[in-house]
């Protein structure tokens, strides 16, 4: 954990749809344990998980993790109740 932000990142890697759930699982997960009224660091946040990329490697192209980040978004607004923004491609589902 960065003391100064009191934030981790963390990386999901292997087949799209399993990682898609790992990270739908893992915002869930961090929005029951993480009490935002307790927060303290330097960094501005805007709640429990502020940042979920889906990041092309090797075997699947930049179209697909579109696809899997509105999956995401989708999935995890249901399960949650709250809304997501997308970054510019995702929304637009632009690629470029």
């Amino acid at each position: 954990m960065d003391a100064d932000h009191n934030r981790c990142v963390i990386t999901l890697a292997g087949e799209p749809d399993a990682v898609a759930e790992a990270a739908i699982l893992g915002t869930g997960k961090a929005m029951e344990l993480i009490d935002m009224n307790e927060h303290k660091g330097a960094h501005p946040r805007v709640g429990a998980t502020d940042v979920v990329p889906f990041i092309p490697v090797d075997g699947i192209t930049l179209e697909d993790c579109v696809a899997l980040a509105r999956t995401w978004g989708k999935r995890s607004g249901s399960v949650t109740g709250f809304r997501f923004s997308f970054m510019r491609r995702q929304r637009r589902g632009r690629t470029a």
